[in-house]
């Protein structure tokens, strides 16, 4: 056989072979798997209701208005002895608050126990604390 009808072979087994893939490739019934989501967004709120503590935060607002005017005092004694205000600090609020609420009033009333320590000396001092709270008005604070 000559080199020209070995290629015209080559040419139609090739040809042969496409084709042949080309019909064998393309099934007869296509399947799809389509699944269409639809994102709708929608605005909502949810609401968790979360406990607070008023009285509480009112018991540090007073102690601190409590201690503000405290040092607005000059002279700090315990036992007879003059410490400056640097040298006291609180050492126990106790639990047994009151919280008393009006229509436009809160009143708070708490014990307060102080320490006075100059390095040398120690002195322990408790105060009844009551702070009016007025509406529209500044609290004011009486021990």
């Amino acid at each position: 056989m000559n080199n020209t009808t070995i290629a015209g072979i080559a040419i139609v087994y090739l040809l042969v072979g496409l084709v042949g893939g080309f019909y064998l490739d393309t099934p007869d019934t296509e399947y799809v798997n389509k699944t269409e989501y639809i994102i709708e967004y929608v605005n909502n709120t949810v609401e968790v209701p979360v406990e607070v503590l008023i009285e509480d935060t009112l018991l540090d607002d007073s102690l601190n208005l409590f201690l503000e005017d405290y040092e607005d005092e000059d002279r700090f004694r315990c036992d007879g002895i003059e410490y400056d205000f640097e040298e006291v600090e609180v050492r126990k609020v106790y639990d047994d608050y009151s919280v008393n609420y009006d229509d436009e009033d809160t009143t708070i009333d708490f014990e307060v126990k102080l320490k006075y320590n100059d390095g040398n000396d120690k002195c322990y001092k408790t105060f009844d604390v009551n702070v009016f709270y007025e509406e529209d008005e500044d609290p004011s604070v009486s021990y």
